[in-house]
């Protein structure tokens, strides 16, 4: 798989890599402000249902005083409006960001397509007298969208995904190491144990569709 997504990787060309690299940036802006939207959520719930928790606790009561706040509700109503305003962008940055990773992994599969295509019409007619036309058009017409729906878009997700992980670990280790750690180690452990068993079903299914679809091109 790994070295799937290097010679993936390899075959980019350069405009494509920079915007890759830019989509990674928005990744990490992304997960930084859910992170920021999901820890501001308990301190809210606190204060909600236990007023007294904003004298005893100094951060709060510093932003209580920051804020200028002439009563208890009238600081809760202005941190929930900060929560939910969090909240909101961070739900907006999260689509623009999905948005845009799967715009460039459909560009970039429709632009490897292209080159494909390119590549096979500057073959001479040796190459074409050997080679099966109906694989070939799969190649070009199938094989460049599965690689981009199948690899590329879900790889970007995946980065996202697990950029959160490792942020919503940070996060909570910094409240229980503990918590922390054990729900580390079971996300892991989960992963591996899934992956065992879905790899090699998953790669004989992929194999049996690309057979199929050069069976279907070689009927039509």
């Amino acid at each position: 798989m790994f070295k799937l997504v290097l010679d993936l990787f390899k075959n980019l060309e350069k405009k494509q890599r920079v915007k890759f690299y830019k989509l990674q940036m928005l990744v990490i802006m992304m997960v930084f402000f859910e992170v920021i939207g999901i820890s501001l959520i308990a301190p809210f719930i606190a204060i909600a249902t236990d007023k007294t928790v904003i004298f005893d606790n100094e951060y709060l009561n510093y932003l209580y005083s920051a804020f200028n706040s002439e009563s208890p509700e009238g600081f809760i109503i202005t941190l929930g409006s900060i929560v939910l305003f969090a909240l909101f962008f961070s739900s907006v940055l999260s689509m623009f960001t999905t948005w845009r990773m799967s715009l460039f992994a459909m560009t970039t599969g429709a632009e490897i397509s292209d080159r494909l295509y390119s590549y096979y019409m500057r073959q001479s007619w040796c190459f074409h007298s050997q080679s099966s036309s109906s694989q070939l058009t799969k190649k070009i017409a199938n094989e460049t969208q599965r690689m981009t729906t199948v690899v590329l878009q879900p790889l970007m997700v995946m980065n996202a995904k697990l950029l959160l992980i490792i942020g919503m670990s940070c996060m909570i280790f910094f409240i229980n190491p503990f918590v922390a750690l054990i729900g580390f180690l079971f996300f892991v452990f989960a992963y591996l144990v899934l992956f065992k068993f879905v790899k090699k079903r998953l790669q004989n299914n992929g194999d049996n569709i690309s057979n199929i679809l050069t069976l279907r091109y070689q009927l039509m």
